[in-house]
């Protein structure tokens, strides 16, 4: 770095506001330079209140008095302009430096700085202008600069090459597309200005212009994995070529189009799907993105902290929820299909009723009452209470007249107990012959349920160990989702499935001949999904944008909705619907309960 005189110099500006006394008199070609940088500045680095990052490196001791002075020149804009404001190297601040403004006298310099180049002190999506203090530079050298710069992302990077002898005065600006007709990511040097000491008009042209509005049909690499409906391989017309489709890869066919791009897609190695991510030893899709294997990754890839911190997100263009897909009620046995037209608590008070009265006839029989409420020529009490119960003739009626009076109230009680089950019976006999399905977590505890999930899911249940402790880990394999509600529609699979509730609405509506799979009413979490890049990518912003002027139009809601539906539903356990007549299966119950009656 400088000597200890240039940063007492920076710092004395930067702190007293332009304070100029003690600087020494810059050169007149010092100057027009200085003004095309300052100019530079107050037109693309000053439109917010961020500092601008100031960097600055000399190989050669005899030529860094005259860095310094540019620099100090540049400094003193400071006090003309208030909303510049300048920030000294290699200081960290709260969030890493957008503007960027260097200052280097050869490629040896240039490469010592870019040693501290991170993505912790500068933005690599930020404005970058690099200023060469020395003579005009071979055009090679300025093109392995900029391959440098590419190489960490930075495209939005002009560089300024002076050529300041006398009756010559001229400033060079060179920038590089890094997509042109026939050059896909290389880093080509273009001049697109010059600046004359009598002519320093810049409006004319914008040195930070988007480099990626069209990409020339270049081709991107997508990572990606089969999770339908998001995203699914379709080998049916080619056996050896996969068509692409989905959600996320209609979405993406829409953003080549607009950028006129090549989507190729690169599918995860030995089914990994989304994979682990962490600062070393990453799996999967996570990898591949980290590691810049690819230029993004889309496949149901929901925000959170550490993806945010490991990889670079973009705009969240779907919303989706996160559901249970439930089993069918278990079906009903013979004898619970009896007992449904009463609840629990009125077979227990018909119970009590039954046991009070055989109670009374056993007390009544073996006391002086029984003459009066019994009669003398009555030898069963017991059964023709029974038989009264169940609809069947007393052939010896008491002769007592109290006798009677009971008689008939006990069969006027059985008469309209028997009516009102007899009428809810045939009901219930003809609807659905299982129980009703779990509304609830509780009630998937209450069952003992197992759940079947991702193993990317175990963070929404890190609270809860007594749902981890009964989940199986879905297989490693394409599309695990959906072969898992397959199953769980078949009657397959055992338990409930954590899915994404679009995969439930592609089963019902593509996959209904499998059975038709439900959800849980409640939804577990929200889903809001978007792109994923690797950290130093500066694709976010030019996607974003398009995927910002498509939502309001409801296109991606659309595409969600061309792949699946809501209307594939099961119908309604209240719904009768026509009448059936009762066959063998429906009276099952009545055959065993009158096998126990003989027996």
């Amino acid at each position: 770095m400088k000597g200890l005189s240039v940063l007492v110099v920076l710092l004395s500006i930067v702190t007293f506001d332009g304070c100029n006394g003690a600087l020494e008199p810059i050169s007149l070609n010092s100057n027009f330079y200085s003004d095309v940088i300052v100019q530079i500045l107050q037109t693309y680095y000053s439109k917010s209140q961020v500092p601008v990052q100031i960097n600055w490196m000399s190989s050669d001791p005899n030529k860094a008095t005259q860095q310094d002075d540019l620099i100090n020149q540049v400094l003193r804009s400071k006090s003309g302009n208030p909303n510049l404001l300048f920030h000294l190297a290699n200081i960290m601040q709260r969030r890493p430096f957008y503007y960027n403004l260097i200052f280097v006298d050869s490629y040896s310099a240039f490469m010592h700085l870019m040693k501290n180049f991170n993505s912790l002190i500068y933005d690599f999506s930020g404005l970058y202008t690099i200023v060469m203090t020395d003579a005009p530079m071979d055009f090679n050298v300025i093109s392995k600069m900029f391959s440098d710069m590419w190489q960490l992302g930075i495209a939005s990077c002009i560089l300024l090459n002076a050529d300041l002898r006398p009756h010559q005065e001229a400033v060079n600006i060179f920038t590089y597309f890094p997509y042109t007709p026939g050059y896909c990511g290389v880093a080509n040097p273009e001049l697109i200005h010059s600046v004359y000491v009598n002519d320093m008009d810049m409006s004319s042209v914008n040195l930070f212009q988007n480099r990626f509005k069209n990409f020339h049909n270049c081709s991107l690499t997508i990572g990606t994995f089969e999770i339908r409906p998001f995203i699914i391989r379709d080998y049916t017309e080619d056996a050896d070529t996969a068509k692409i489709s989905g959600i996320e890869a209609d979405m993406m066919s829409i953003l080549s189009e607009r950028l006129n791009f090549h989507a190729e897609y690169q599918f995860t190695p030995n089914e990994t799907q989304w994979g682990f991510l962490g600062e070393t030893n990453s799996t999967g899709l996570m990898r591949m993105i980290q590691h810049g294997e690819v230029d993004l990754g889309i496949g149901c890839l929901s925000f959170t902290k550490k993806r945010n911190e490991l990889l670079k997100a973009g705009r969240g263009h779907y919303t989706s929820k996160l559901v249970f897909a439930i089993p069918e009620g278990r079906p009903y046995t013979p004898l619970e299909k009896l007992l449904r037209p009463f609840e629990t608590r009125m077979w227990i008070a018909i119970g009590l009723c039954l046991l009070l009265g055989v109670l009374a006839v056993i007390g009544i029989q073996n006391s002086d009452l029984r003459h009066y409420f019994i009669g003398t020529d009555e030898d069963d009490p017991l059964m023709n209470m029974f038989n009264v119960v169940f609809g069947n003739a007393v052939l010896t009626s008491p002769d007592r007249c109290s006798a009677r009076v009971v008689l008939i109230s006990w069969i006027y009680y059985c008469f309209v107990i028997r009516s009102v089950y007899q009428g809810l019976l045939f009901q219930y006999l003809q609807q659905e012959q299982r129980w009703p399905q779990v509304e609830s977590v509780d009630d998937i505890q209450r069952e003992q349920f197992p759940y079947h999930m991702s193993d990317v899911a175990v963070r929404f249940f890190e609270s809860a160990p007594h749902i981890l402790n009964r989940t199986i880990f879905l297989p490693q394999e394409s599309d695990s989702l959906g072969k898992a509600l397959e199953r769980l529609a078949r009657g397959k699979l055992y338990g409930v499935v954590l899915v994404p509730i679009d995969s439930i609405t592609y089963h019902n509506k593509y996959k209904t001949e499998l059975g038709l799979v439900s959800r849980m009413k409640s939804e577990l979490a929200i889903l809001p999904l978007g792109i994923h890049y690797p950290k130093k990518s500066p694709l976010p912003k030019v996607f974003d944008k398009i995927i910002g002027d498509l939502h309001p139009s409801g296109l991606i809601n659309f595409l969600a909705h061309s792949y699946g539906t809501f209307a594939f539903v099961q119908d309604d356990q209240n719904n009768q619907g026509e009448p059936m007549p009762l066959n063998n299966r429906h009276l099952l119950g009545s055959y065993v309960l009158y096998l126990i009656l003989n027996a």
